[in-house]
């Protein structure tokens, strides 16, 4: 791909899935994740992350682990056993320690309290492939 002068010293964005089913906490993280350069889409659910993800070119991807239906662990095992290589970041309400063991045994590559996360967007991008 040719870029342009004017944009050779432009990171390229790094882009972010979201993945929860309440709209404000979506909405919230998405804005932030903009206001930092990312390009983010939203899923509001762990059928919808299923479809959306496999295939897709992430950077990073933050899911709930509370998701109706199917939580945000079992999603995640799914998207690892068909081959998500991509950065997931669980996230919660709460920390709860018995979660926490289960988010590593599936395949998470971290899990943050969800009032603790817009403070740690910007790392978690730096840290992002």
């Amino acid at each position: 791909m040719c870029v342009p002068d004017w944009m050779a010293d432009t990171p390229t964005p790094r882009s972010v899935a979201i993945v929860d089913d309440d709209v404000r906490i979506r909405t919230l993280l998405r804005l932030e994740l903009e206001d930092l350069g990312a390009l983010v889409v939203c899923f509001s659910s762990a059928k919808e992350a299923l479809d959306g993800l496999l295939g897709a070119s992430f950077d990073l991807v933050l899911l709930d682990v509370g998701l109706p239906e199917m939580d945000g662990i079992a999603c995640l095992r799914q998207l690892r056993q068909q081959g998500l290589a991509t950065k997931v970041v669980l996230m919660s309400g709460h920390w709860d320690p018995v979660d926490a063991e289960e988010v590593r045994a599936a395949g998470a590559d971290g899990y943050v309290v969800k009032t603790g996360l817009p403070a740690l967007l910007a790392e978690l991008m730096d840290q992002a492939h």
